[in-house]
């Protein structure tokens, strides 16, 4: 029974950082009218912006004054350096969770968090040295090109569709923090999905987080391994 609720998911791989992702989600709900939507957000990350993003926002927008003055540039320039606005993305309460969040009092469905709090909680406690000043001013130092959307998606498509060895991404892993914890997240998130589903007993189940949880061939297995998620059950956000 279990491999059967899991076959009802559809996983949507995303980009964290698409601008027109709210729209894009929004879009997707009404096609495939899911009865539960699974959300790569933990809840004690969702509390936590939702209490602090404001003054985290303040805060940030302070100290990019001051490191943009320290660099030489406007603070309108620093802001729209692709590292400045990751962190912009990183502190803001994700755009898929707020879209899930509009379709499901539109719809009266279920919205799950499936994230590990653990994980955030060690994440989010680095955030005061993030916005920094100091590291702010490392990040504008760096070059402030970056892949279209389009690329980024062309990317996301070629590697769910590869199981070769994805060295890129377990670098990225190693580099964001401990590999262990990644992999505790990993099958944390998978567990929840299961006992999401057992619960709920969607017909039409959707996942909706970023791509790499749907990826094959890393070191760390992904939602993708744990599931035994078959490759028709994904697809990324942006149709593919």
């Amino acid at each position: 029974m279990e491999r059967r609720l899991i076959a009802s998911v559809l996983f949507v791989g995303t980009v964290h950082s698409d601008p027109e992702g709210f729209r894009k989600s929004l879009v997707l709900f009404e096609r495939l009218r899911p009865d539960l939507i699974l959300v790569e957000l933990s809840p004690y990350g969702c509390r936590y912006r939702q209490k602090n993003r404001r003054q985290l926002q303040k805060n940030l927008l302070r100290n990019i004054r001051k490191a943009a003055r320290s660099c030489g540039i406007s603070a309108t320039r620093a802001r729209k350096h692709p590292q400045i606005e990751r962190i912009f993305n990183q502190i803001s309460l994700p755009f898929e969770c707020r879209a899930a969040v509009k379709f499901s009092k539109q719809r009266n469905i279920e919205v799950a968090l499936v994230d590990s709090s653990t994980f955030s909680h060690e994440c989010i406690a680095g955030w005061d040295e993030l916005i920094s000043t100091s590291n702010l001013e490392i990040l504008l130092s760096l070059p402030s090109n970056r892949p279209s959307m389009m690329e980024t998606y062309q990317l996301a498509r070629r590697t769910l569709a590869s199981s070769e060895n994805q060295t890129a991404f377990q670098t990225t892993i190693k580099a964001a923090g401990d590999m262990e914890l990644w992999a505790q997240r990993e099958r944390f998130m998978a567990s929840e999905i299961k006992c999401k589903v057992a619960q709920f007993l969607p017909e039409r189940a959707v996942y909706i987080g970023g791509w790499w949880h749907i990826t094959r061939g890393t070191t760390i297995p992904t939602l993708r391994d744990l599931l035994e998620i078959e490759p028709s059950q994904c697809r990324l956000l942006d149709g593919s």
